[in-house]
């Protein structure tokens, strides 16, 4: 597993839980809940604002070495072992300034 290669992130930057719960109706209309997962799941949505094409290009090329393995994130002092949803965008800001934004799905790693 591999630590994701910068702790900075923007505005936007967000860990949102997975719904983890699913609610079954009964005929006579009761409702029943049960929990899907004994760990919670989380998509991390991490914003690079105004980057260098350079800075940008680390990220995007750390993604490309290992897309399908292990990457941990700290967050808020949390760590979340992750796997890539998909490759990152980037985005030109205009002359040479980029944004980047990632998406991963994961495990907080003390299972929280």
């Amino acid at each position: 597993m591999a630590s994701y290669p910068t702790s900075v992130f923007h505005k936007g930057s967000q860990v949102v839980p997975r719904n983890n719960i699913a609610l079954d109706v009964a005929e006579d209309g009761s409702v029943r809940g049960r929990k899907l997962h004994t760990k919670e799941t989380y998509d991390l949505t991490l914003i690079h604002s105004y980057q260098t094409q350079t800075a940008a290009e680390t990220i995007e090329s750390f993604y490309e070495t290992s897309p399908t393995q292990q990457v941990d994130v700290t967050w808020r002092g949390d760590t979340y072992n992750c796997y890539w949803a998909g490759k990152p965008s980037l985005n030109n800001e205009g002359g040479a300034l980029w944004n980047v934004t990632c998406r991963l799905v994961g495990v907080r790693s003390d299972g929280g």
